[in-house]
């Protein structure tokens, strides 16, 4: 029996939480060595001045704590802030009462944990948990974050806001869904909750990206026909919860609404589509090139014109300097033109282009320079005018035909009446009725030229109006 006592008190001595043993009067009878830390002299346990064997606060306490187990007769757990040598130190307390053979409380068993570290760590935890609600609750973003069985635990302010689901209808329960769809089905966050990567496609036809912000993080950009007339496009970020050791315990997810932003993307796209179409449709050649005051910069963009008159594949026009498209005859001109490109909005002159296969294009060119991207670019639109000056051409020749014809006509009346003069005295020598008769029909001849001189003049009027409007 001795052996069994001495073993048992030995079994006291060697755990980690102090130990003591308390008679029906609160003081104590036994106390293991891990009470030297609460001030508790070992020697002198027993003594019937328990105030001499630990400082009176933890007197107190520890005789409240015995007599409160030996008067319910329950077990009795509670914190309690004991002083120390050196400070004070909060234990979690279980004392258990020891009954006698008549089931009469008689002593306390005493046991206590040194929880000092878990308390503070607890508190600044509590603290930090405000601080979190305090931020979370006061964010603009709509924001959740679900459990590892897929229940909501948290719903901000801002999700009630733009929800309009309040938080107590649904915290604990599986209704994030409720957010997005009018039928039920995971969210991104139940679907990285339990690690689904592979199904990620089959929610979201338009795979969901790694963030690249938030490590471990996924975002897309998605469109939802439930919410509000004409539906929304709003871009979430969900991320699995994991601890330290690499286990998932729940999930977060939150989203913006970036439907005006998308509209305005669309609407971008969909300009940009018209004027590509427009561009590439168009009957005049159009390029843009970078540009300089000194020198042309290399071509940007071509339109399918430029490909088709020029006979260039699309490849080799790009980065290519526009000078080499320049018939040589004309090159000389470039430093006048760009300095007119770079003074006189729109500035309109002509070229003579040179084809792949070496043959001539004759261009007009309207050239204006701006800022683009934060660096000085040129659109040129050409339009072909080599039938144009044939037809110019064509005219200048007939012109000059016809002021050959008008200086013809007006030295043809002359020539005529000279000698139609003389006709008409030798007819009046002769006299008689043929001489009447010449006179008569020299008379209608005269009438015909003088029908030409009229002509003359009227085509001397037309001249003038010709080379006045046309400088032909």
């Amino acid at each position: 029996m001795e052996l069994s006592y001495k073993n048992l008190l030995r079994l006291f001595e060697i755990q980690f939480a102090f130990f003591m043993i308390c008679d029906k009067e609160g003081r104590i009878q036994y106390a293991n060595s891990r009470c030297e830390k609460l001030g508790i002299i070992r020697e002198k346990a027993g003594g019937d001045k328990p105030q001499e064997l630990y400082p009176e606060k933890t007197s107190d306490s520890i005789r409240t704590i015995a007599l409160s187990t030996i008067k319910s007769g329950k077990v009795v757990r509670t914190d309690i802030s004991l002083p120390i040598p050196g400070g004070e130190r909060w234990y979690e307390i279980t004392a258990t009462p020891v009954y006698d053979k008549s089931i009469e409380s008689v002593a306390v068993m005493m046991t206590g944990r040194d929880i000092t570290e878990c308390r503070v760590t607890g508190e600044r935890l509590s603290n930090s948990k405000l601080q979190i609600d305090i931020l979370l609750d006061g964010s603009p973003v709509p924001m959740f974050i679900l459990n590892e069985d897929h229940r909501l635990i948290y719903w901000n302010k801002a999700l009630e806001r733009q929800s309009g689901i309040k938080a107590g209808d649904v915290l604990g329960t599986k209704s994030q869904w409720k957010i997005f769809y009018s039928k039920k089905r995971p969210t991104l966050a139940d679907v990285l909750l339990d690690n689904s990567l592979d199904d990620l496609g089959k929610w979201y036809p338009d795979l969901p990206r790694q963030s690249e912000d938030i490590p471990g993080a996924y975002e897309i950009d998605n469109y939802y026909p439930d919410l509000g007339p004409g539906g929304k496009w709003l871009k979430l970020i969900a991320s699995a919860l994991k601890d330290d050791g690499g286990r998932t315990y729940g999930a977060i997810e939150t989203y913006i609404d970036i439907t005006e932003k998308k509209k305005a993307e669309l609407a971008l796209k969909e300009s940009e589509e018209k004027f590509r179409e427009v561009f590439n449709n168009a009957n005049d050649m159009i390029i843009l090139t970078y540009f300089d005051e000194k020198h042309p910069g290399r071509i940007i963009e071509v339109n399918e014109r430029v490909v088709m008159d020029l006979g260039y594949q699309k490849s080799e026009l790009i980065d290519m300097d526009p000078l080499m498209l320049v018939d040589e005859s004309d090159r000389e001109k470039s430093g006048e033109i760009l300095n007119k490109i770079a003074t006189v909005p729109g500035f309109l002159y002509e070229l003579l282009l040179k084809t792949k296969e070496g043959g001539e294009i004759a261009v007009e060119i309207k050239t204006k320079a701006f800022e683009l991207g934060g660096q000085q670019v040129a659109l040129s639109v050409m339009r072909d005018i080599t039938e144009r000056n044939k037809a110019r051409d064509i005219e200048k020749r007939a012109f000059t035909q016809i002021e050959e014809n008008i200086t013809q006509l007006a030295t043809l009346g002359d020539a005529i009446r000279n000698p139609l003069a003389v006709i008409v005295g030798l007819a009046d020598l002769n006299g008689g009725e043929l001489g009447e008769k010449i006179k008569r029909e020299a008379r209608e001849i005269d009438d015909y030229i003088t029908i030409l001189d009229r002509g003359w003049i009227e085509s001397e009027k037309v001249r003038y109006f010709l080379k006045r409007h046309y400088g032909i």
